[in-house]
């Protein structure tokens, strides 16, 4: 590139002035004071009517506040708080001590709005953005942070995610901004700072500083300025007495000669690509479609990876454990963006259906380097993996990342750092000796289940991958180098030949080959109507462990109610292939017949994990789960079971039918509760087939079936609808 070229780039993506961001914004921030209740920042927000917004729980019980605005002596900001705490009654005359009055306060926005009895000379108020902000892009604040002898205070930072802030945060026994639009920020903050503006690279406000999520490193929350825009909108006006600036205010000199930002919308210093490939793709726009979420097979934990070839995915040795097959998580996007709150990704049926939820198989592991590799069955198509870089990246580069940190709503989340030092250390639980990999410390948050996640250079390239480090900063992270990614990743064509042979020399053993021939014969028998005969046994005799011959076996045995030996065959197939469906039913079935309902929801429901598209296995989960009582999983079981092929409507009706009449057997007078569960069942099922006439007409035939005030017809005529399915 020449040096021109170079040079015009350069200033392009340049960090956004925050020197003269915060110059002007410092004018028309305010320190809040509402004592006893609280003190924080208020900023305004409408000038004309004399309006600070700040947060809810500042301002607490309080209808009258005090707020102090910058004192400018000799052309400079006073900055020490003692200096305003120490000359109240100057600072009154001088109309930087103004009383206000709080005129609307917001539970489910953490906000509150103050009327000021005036306004300090030249203030013009701060600008709400009109667009969104995206992750990666980097934002400031201005506060008072308690643990400072000095006020309006700039913090700079970057946007982590955005969304809907699903279980707000407590306050005196209450719960803030539960369900509110916000902001996840990488902006270290305190108590003092609430209330304060987040601006963008144009200087215009986006969001309020609210809270810490102490639970996760360095995530604020800032509520959007969409939730404030809707609060100052439905605000009457005036909001009582005389608005506006009182009559001859002057503009000060300090004010006035700042480059404002008058226009109504100036381009963020990133909405051009870091990469040259479109607006607003900030680098977080390309590694977050990389980014996966994976969750191992029968557990509740989470961890990070990135796609790193068509099918291969790169993570946490120690994030998948022991699990062979795992579930792997691609992002939702909508409208081109990517979903960042976590209870988007609750629904697996929901999310196998769109292709998001994939299922992998673990195919390396080095727990040394802390790393693994993951084999897909499929990837979405839009899906494209992240290069590994041609060098290492030297001590003070930046750095980018993304990862599902623990303690915050939000997954697919942003963070920003640099290279600390390079050194070999150990990057996960070892042994004294053990050797020490080549790790990256990093200044980025990267704590809980943050590892796995990539770790990209300014050019979008992979340069290490997360690792585990408990109990260390929150600004401190780890990386595997990109030297021991590379070794890595050069380990597994041999270990893949090796995994192969070994696996083809297991199944052309000639025992085993010609026991699978006669379980075939057994099998062929079976459809004829010939349960079990000698070709199973031959089978058997040849290899014990042959799964498909054991399967008929167990089987057949269930039928004549061995339900011992029946269930020593499907446990001997689960032990050889433990993700034999037919094995699993069998097992569940046994499980039933001895009245351990919970047992056999336990079995089913582990088949579904890492994969929940098996429609087969959620309508026996259903029936398992009425028996166990727990109506609730069973009508969402019913429901994913039709929802996946509705040709599941006719056995899971008649389930519900047998559930019914068990019901009766067990109590004669108990007609109503078997009417009741025979609609909520039936309810369920009609749910989850797709919007029609066929829905429409059974779930109107479940309306009038119901209208029956007397338990008996209505049981009959639910009846009828179950068997007509």
């Amino acid at each position: 590139m020449p040096l021109g070229a170079a040079a015009a780039v350069a200033v392009l993506f340049a960090a956004p002035s925050w020197p003269l961001r915060h110059a002007v914004a410092v004018p028309n921030v305010g320190w809040v004071h509402a004592r006893p209740d609280g003190v924080g920042t208020g900023w305004v927000a409408d000038a004309d009517r004399r309006l600070i917004v700040t947060c809810r729980h500042v301002v607490g019980e309080q209808k009258k506040v005090e707020v102090f605005f910058p004192e400018v002596r000799d052309g400079a900001l006073v900055a020490e708080k003692a200096a305003y705490l120490g000359s109240r009654a100057e600072l009154r005359k001088a109309g930087r001590l103004v009383d206000g009055t709080v005129v609307h306060k917001s539970d489910a926005a953490d906000l509150a709005v103050i009327r000021l009895d005036a306004l300090p000379p030249g203030i013009r108020g701060l600008p709400l953005a009109n667009s969104e902000v995206f992750p990666g892009e980097p934002v400031c604040s201005v506060g008072h942070r308690g643990d400072l002898d000095t006020a309006w205070n700039l913090t700079a930072g970057h946007v982590r995610q955005g969304g809907r802030l699903a279980d707000g945060y407590p306050w005196r026994g209450a719960t803030l901004a539960k369900g509110a639009g916000s902001l996840l920020l990488q902006l270290p903050i305190a108590e003092g700072d609430s209330g304060g503006p987040v601006l963008d690279g144009s200087g215009k406000v986006v969001a309020v500083v609210t809270a810490l999520r102490t639970r996760a490193p360095l995530a604020t929350v800032g509520v959007s300025a969409a939730e404030l825009r809707r609060i100052l909108e439905d605000l009457p006006s005036p909001l009582g007495g005389e608005g506006g600036r009182r009559p001859g205010e002057g503009k000060t000199p300090w004010v006035e000669t700042l480059p404002f930002p008058r226009e109504a919308h100036s381009p963020h210093p990133q909405s051009v690509s870091l990469w040259g490939r479109g607006e607003n793709e900030t680098p977080y726009a390309q590694l977050a479609p990389a980014t996966v979420w994976i969750r191992p097979t029968a557990t509740d934990s989470r961890t990070a990876g990135v796609l790193v070839d068509r099918r291969l995915v790169l993570t946490s040795h120690l994030g998948v454990g022991p699990a062979d097959r795992v579930a792997v998580l691609f992002p939702l996007l909508k409208d081109g963006r990517v979903v960042g709150e976590r209870d988007a990704y609750a629904d697996p049926v929901g999310l196998r259906q769109s292709t998001a939820w994939q299922t992998g198989t673990v195919v390396g592991r080095d727990p040394v380097r802390d790393l693994a590799l993951v084999r897909l069955e499929a990837v979405p198509a839009w899906a494209k993996p992240v290069a590994l870089a041609e060098s290492e990246p030297v001590v003070g580069e930046a750095v980018h990342a993304v990862s599902h940190p623990t303690g915050t709503e939000f997954a697919w989340c942003y963070a920003a750092g640099v290279v600390r030092q390079r050194g070999k250390t150990h990057v996960g639980p070892a042994r004294d000796d053990d050797p020490k990999p080549v790790a990256n410390v990093l200044q980025l948050p990267a704590q809980g289940s943050s590892a796995g996640g990539p770790v990209v250079n300014d050019r979008g390239e992979l340069v290490g991958v997360l690792a585990v480090r408990d109990g260390v900063q929150q600004q401190v992270g780890y990386a595997a180098a990109l030297g021991e990614v590379r070794a890595f990743l050069a380990e597994q064509p041999r270990r893949d030949l090796e995994r192969t042979l070994s696996r083809l020399r297991e199944t052309l053993r000639v025992p085993r080959l010609v026991a699978l021939l006669w379980a075939a014969e057994a099998d062929r028998l079976r459809k004829d109507g010939k349960p079990w005969d000698a070709a199973g046994d031959t089978a058997l005799s040849l290899d014990p462990a042959c799964v498909p011959a054991l399967v008929l076996r167990g089987h057949a045995r269930l039928a004549a109610g061995r339900t011992d030996d029946a269930a020593a065959d499907f446990d001997t197939a689960l032990a050889a292939d433990p993700r034999c469906r037919p094995a699993a039913w069998g097992r569940a079935e046994i499980a039933l017949r001895r009245g351990e309902p919970k047992t056999a929801a336990a079995d089913l429901a582990r088949l579904l994990d890492p994969d929940p598209a098996d429609a087969d296995t959620h309508r026996r989960l259903a029936a398992a789960l009425v028996a166990a009582g727990d109506d609730a999983k069973a009508d969402t079981a019913l429901r994913n079971a039709v929802r996946l092929d509705p040709a599941q409507l006719r056995p899971a009706s008649a389930d519900l039918l047998a559930a019914a009449e068990a019901t009766l057997q067990k109590a004669p007078d108990a007609t109503g509760r078997a009417a009741d569960a025979l609609a909520r069942g039936l309810t369920a099922a009609a749910g989850g087939l797709p919007a029609g006439a066929a829905r429409t007409r059974l779930e109107a035939a479940i309306r009038r079936a119901t209208a029956f005030a007397d338990a008996k017809p209505r049981l009959a005529a639910l009846r009828e609808i179950a068997a007509n399915q």
